[in-house]
């Protein structure tokens, strides 16, 4: 009800754009830590019986680098939260880091993983896909956020990051080349 009461004061004051909700999004793994207790189809209902319906769901949606793992793709949050929450999907973020250590060398993999990531999440369904995060942030001190320093497409000091950098500019070119915005039925609606 918190949820529907703020969808409904943002649909009052600014009804002309879209209303969505974003959440940790395709996590299946024993560690409590890592669900989330937010209930998509009651978020949904409740922002409807509001006035104030959703027009997407959103989720942070990283898949694994990890061989062999079974959460190694992204499609598993979107047909997830398609289906539970109703509505089309959008990944608010996601992306590979260069100095990734939680699974084995998985950070040489940035490069690749990131524009391959992009790419299945459209293909998958989502109306879109928004890269976390464009620069490296060295800000962060050793220990648990050594992973989150790596995930930018530039360096901190917004210099290309290549390959990585590279290989996303040439996904776009790509997309703008193919048109892709007219081959993927998932991304018509709304």
């Amino acid at each position: 009800n918190f949820i529907a009461a703020g969808a409904l004061t943002a649909r009052t004051f600014d009804p002309n754009h879209l209303l969505t909700y974003s959440m940790v999004g395709g996590i299946f793994n024993g560690n409590d830590a890592n669900n989330t207790c937010e209930d998509a189809p009651a978020i949904v209902a409740a922002c409807r019986r509001a006035g104030a319906p959703l027009d997407f769901w959103s989720i942070n949606n990283y898949a694994w680098a990890s061989y062999g793992s079974e959460l190694r793709t992204g499609d598993f949050g979107i047909a997830k939260y398609q289906e539970l929450a109703g509505l089309p999907v959008m990944i608010s973020e996601t992306g590979h880091s260069s100095t990734e250590d939680l699974f084995l060398d998985a950070n040489a993999r940035q490069a690749k993983a990131v524009p391959g990531q992009v790419w299945e999440s459209l293909l998958s369904g989502a109306i879109g896909t928004h890269l976390f995060h464009w620069n490296d942030r060295n800000q962060f001190t050793r220990g648990y956020f050594d992973r989150e320093k790596g995930f930018g497409i530039v360096h901190e000091n917004r210099r290309p990051k290549d390959p990585v950098y590279s290989n996303v500019l040439d996904m776009f070119r790509r997309m703008q080349e193919v048109r892709v915005e007219n081959l993927l039925a998932g991304s018509a609606h709304p």
